[in-house]
């Protein structure tokens, strides 16, 4: 099994490094000269040399200078793989704030937080605020033992593609797709 030397994972699986590697070469390469041509792959700290036949990749990272063997990627595939990294991620950031809202609730006699000074109420329970970034907070606030169906009242969402990943006050999250 191949593993990137950048971020040490398998390069089949659905890491930005990986993704902004398939879609550089992808790239129709005929109309170029028989010269070894240059690009810049994303957030890396440097230029990618090509070979003549695209078939390998010459590169630096962390002062070696590297070798790999270039594999096509299907750039739907990788829009795919993209696709799902950030709902994965959007998921996971939707976890911490319902466990975030629990934790407070658990300390508070178990009161909800309100629509207003929610994110500054939950500051302490998570590591990193801008978490809270682009999540949409919808429930009122009030006293956990009111919620008649803590699965399914919803606390608030983030918009993603095709739907909305939503976190419920027990703390679970699902994707809701758009109807």
């Amino acid at each position: 099994m191949s593993i990137c030397v950048r971020c040490a994972e398998n390069p089949f699986t659905t890491s930005l490094c990986h993704l902004w590697i398939a879609f550089a070469l992808s790239i129709d390469t005929s109309g170029f000269s028989e010269l070894p041509w240059q690009i810049w792959i994303g957030p890396g700290n440097g230029f990618v040399q090509l070979s003549s036949q695209n078939d390998f990749v010459l590169y630096q990272d962390a002062g070696s200078l590297l070798l790999r063997e270039i594999k096509k990627v299907d750039i739907a595939l990788a829009n795919k793989l993209w696709k799902a990294e950030l709902l994965a991620k959007l998921v996971a950031r939707a976890k911490t704030i319902g466990t975030a809202v629990v934790m407070w609730a658990s300390d508070h006699d178990d009161k909800y937080p309100g629509q207003t000074g929610w994110e500054d109420e939950l500051k302490p329970y998570v590591r990193d605020s801008n978490i809270f970034g682009d999540f949409t907070y919808t429930f009122k606030g009030g006293n956990a033992r009111d919620i008649e169906d803590v699965s399914g009242t919803e606390l608030g969402f983030f918009v993603a593609s095709g739907g909305r990943v939503v976190v419920y006050a027990d703390s679970h999250v699902k994707f809701v797709p758009n109807p």
